[in-house]
């Protein structure tokens, strides 16, 4: 008979798999645990970037990456937005959120008898579309559109009182709207004619990558955010610096989620990024290094991938496992060939590595923040943390106005107690007891004020592992 694999403390689970004909070391995971302490998710990402059509500054939500394609088209030069979505998708995310940012774009316009044309969102790739309009009989006509990239759309049978039901600028794209342009009608007879949107532009400034940084505040359920844009020659370094710290500093002050960073030119060597990372010094973010190399051979920064190998850790076994030593998918190495010493040099330096390794493909090699406090050094420690307090925010939330009495504090500690046991035994927690691994407090203060202090024991990553050989001497006794 099959042991079952039994994972933290008191929770086991079914068969570990089927027998293996080779001998060899092999790990399964065997259902989330954190599907059942809790409903909050810190797996789902934010990604902000360049994209040739698309609506500007509203994040839209993605189950696959198919949407995106069908949302924001293919990627435009110079842009790694498509690239970090596929990425995510492909190593594992469920859900992201995705903001097209493009300052000062312009959408194009046609002006012709009795109607204008609008192109849906801003941008050059409505720039030559065309419009022809026929006579249908009576007040009727139709509209044939298309577009520069192939697509096409006829619509029979119109009327200007009728125009509204498919073309109207308010409307959100569904089967029965135009999905290319909004018309407005000017009020005179619309006469036949054929003729091209112009006007259209993509808005290329600075200000697009530093307006970023706010886009996703009012998007609660986001966990992870990343701006692969931020690229060299694209954006000087100080513009791309000054963004991603606008980033990190927005996590921040949120404290419920987790920029990750990367250097903005491929090439950059150890003591390069290193000395990025040092504008960085936050609990709330993680720079990673170096760039991923498709099977393309074209060099993309890691964000979009790394954010997919976090949210797979999660999804398998919740916050408290250190997303490192993870396989990073869809890509054949790196953009600079990272050895043990530059990997020592960056890890020291809070910078998480990203190496081929022989036999095991491409690794996430690192788990660490940008923080220079000890407390916060580790980006599983961070993330369980934020979980946690997520979690109690919305378990405690019935308490409030509740009356101030014995009763409403016990309460508060019981709902408290109860989730963090639901952890240790999860093994989210380090100690060997419950009170080893958490401790609480409810405290009294004036003016409607009541404390919960809580102290964790979080698990500590094993970024070192030794094994210590002892060979015996080689003086052997004299059986003489």
């Amino acid at each position: 008979m099959t042991e079952p694999l039994v994972r933290g403390r008191t929770t086991g689970r079914g068969p570990g798999g089927p027998a293996r004909p080779a001998p060899g070391v092999a790990v399964e995971w065997v259902g989330p645990l954190f599907r059942q302490v809790s409903d909050v998710r810190g797996d789902i990402a934010g990604f902000a970037g360049r994209a040739v059509r698309g609506p500007v500054g509203e994040p839209l939500r993605l189950a696959a990456a198919a949407e995106f394609d069908a949302a924001f088209g293919p990627p435009p030069a110079e842009s790694f937005l498509a690239d970090a979505v596929h990425g995510f998708f492909a190593n594992g995310g469920e859900i992201c959120w995705v903001v097209r940012v493009a300052a000062n774009a312009a959408a194009a316009e046609l002006v012709q008898p009795g109607i204008r044309f609008t192109a849906r969102s801003p941008g050059t790739w409505a720039n030559g579309m065309t419009i022809e309009t026929r006579p249908s009989g009576g007040d009727r006509f139709a509209l044939i559109i298309r577009a520069p990239d192939g697509r096409r759309e006829v619509w029979r049978n119109l009327t200007v009182e009728t125009l509204p039901e498919r073309f109207s600028p308010e409307a959100e794209s569904s089967s029965t709207m135009s999905v290319l342009v909004a018309a407005v009608a000017t009020g005179r007879p619309i006469v036949p004619f054929g003729a091209k949107l112009d006007g259209g532009t993509d808005g290329d400034t600075s200000a697009d990558a530093l307006a970023a940084a706010a886009v996703f505040e009012d998007v609660e359920e986001i966990g992870l955010v990343a701006m692969p844009d931020l690229t060299t020659p694209r954006f000087p370094p100080g513009v791309i610096a000054d963004a991603q710290a606008r980033l990190a500093a927005a996590c921040e002050d949120r404290r419920d989620r987790t920029a990750l960073l990367h250097h903005p030119d491929p090439a950059a060597l150890a003591d390069d990024v290193i000395a990025w990372r040092e504008t960085f010094t936050t609990a709330f973010a993680a720079i990673y290094w170096p760039w991923l190399r498709t099977a393309d051979l074209r060099e993309i920064p890691p964000s979009g991938h790394v954010a997919g190998v976090v949210a797979r850790s999660e999804l398998a076994a919740g916050p408290h496992k250190p997303p490192a030593n993870e396989p990073v998918l869809g890509v054949v190495g790196v953009s600079v060939p990272v050895d043990d010493e530059r990997h020592g040099q960056v890890n020291e330096a809070q910078v998480n590595a990203i190496r081929v390794v022989a036999g095991r493909g491409v690794r996430v090699a690192g788990a660490r923040t940008t923080s220079t406090d000890q407390q916060w050094r580790y980006l599983n420690v961070r993330r369980l943390v934020t979980h946690i307090q997520r979690t109690l925010a919305a378990r405690a939330a019935w308490l409030v106005f509740e009356p101030d009495s014995l009763v409403m504090r016990d309460n508060l500690e019981r709902v408290t107690r109860q989730y963090l046991d639901e952890l240790w035994r999860a093994g989210a927690l380090d100690g060997r007891t419950a009170e080893e691994a958490y401790s609480v407090e409810v405290a009294d203060e004036a003016e409607g004020r009541v404390v919960v202090e809580i102290g964790l024991l979080p698990p500590w990553p094993a970024e070192f592992v030794v094994a210590r050989i002892d060979v015996a001497g080689g003086d052997r006794a004299d059986d003489s």
